[in-house]
């Protein structure tokens, strides 16, 4: 190795040692680790005659890839953070840990729900926190970390990210038409978008000036969402919630104030904390809306 690369090569590697070691569980097709690699074998390169002399070409450079390689090392220590937090959080809550760390939805997600728009709609969708806990008769409840991209002006071809805590139930008894319940002026990147036609609920209630009811099957959807379900839901006025065949699932939605406050509307991502309060409240809605959608109670609606 000629003597120029030492300084550069005793940085890098030092600092990439650090990574490695932090990051030890992380998949080894992970492309970032390629990337990663083949900056640094770029940035020898390109600086291989500059870095016989001291001179801020190098300085600028290996400043710059120690910065990039100490920032991932950041970012991995936090998720390894945040997935030792989820996996306590679930054991004590009698959930059982399924992916904590961050993985494509594509592979961690039931075919299911992942075809909900909520999560098929945008790119790069990546689930991190995921915990399910089994329930009688077949159920199911998924909590996790959600994120997709999805177009959006003046972001760019990338888009932006919506990135929420999500709240899933399976139950094999139920029959529910797609729908989508969302708040009112919510941007359509946050949850995909309308499904189908707006359907109306209610005129004149709390939920019809909070929410707004979208789906396919408008009568069944009429006749699904009863005075007790819609006032449950009105009750807070961020609920995004998505539903078909046996899955739903709930994400919260936190509006700015006001266009001058320095907190913008997203997603709610609630820390392990304040989880259990949360997953209280979204399954208490969600059973609700499985209860009324069992297939029994779908077939009467039907016929009649």
């Amino acid at each position: 190795m000629p003597s120029g690369l030492s300084p550069f090569w005793l940085l890098t590697w030092s600092l990439w040692s650090v990574v490695v070691y932090l990051d030890r569980r992380r998949e080894p097709r992970d492309w970032r680790w390629v990337i990663s690699l083949v900056a640094m074998v770029a940035v020898a390169v390109i600086t291989f005659d500059s870095m016989r002399e001291a001179n801020l070409r190098f300085a600028l450079l290996s400043g710059l890839a120690a910065a990039v390689i100490l920032a991932w090392g950041v970012r991995s220590i936090r998720a390894q953070h945040r997935a030792n937090e989820t996996g306590a959080w679930a054991e004590a809550h009698e959930f059982s840990a399924l992916s904590l760390q961050p993985q494509p939805a594509e592979a961690t997600l039931p075919d299911d729900l992942k075809r909900l728009p909520i999560f098929s709609r945008g790119s790069l969708a990546r689930t991190e926190g995921l915990v399910e806990r089994r329930e009688p008769h077949g159920g199911r409840v998924l909590v996790f970390r959600h994120a997709v991209r999805r177009q959006m002006a003046l972001h760019g071809p990338s888009g932006i990210e919506a990135y929420g805590t999500a709240v899933a139930i399976y139950r094999p008894e139920s029959a529910l038409p797609l729908f989508a319940v969302r708040p009112e002026g919510l941007f359509p990147w946050f949850d995909g978008g309308p499904i189908g036609e707006r359907v109306a609920v209610q005129p004149h209630s709390r939920f019809a000036a909070a929410y707004s009811l979208f789906g396919d099957e408008p009568r069944n959807l009429r006749a699904l969402f009863s005075d007790s379900i819609t006032t449950a839901i009105s009750e807070k006025p961020g609920w995004i919630i998505q539903g078909e065949g046996a899955w739903v699932v709930a994400l919260y939605f936190d509006r700015s104030e006001n266009l001058m406050s320095l907190k913008t509307s997203s997603l709610r991502v609630v820390r392990p904390v304040k989880l259990a309060e949360h997953v209280g409240l979204s399954l208490s809605l969600l059973n609700q809306i499985a209860m009324a959608a069992s297939r029994p109670m779908r077939r009467d609606a039907e016929v009649a």
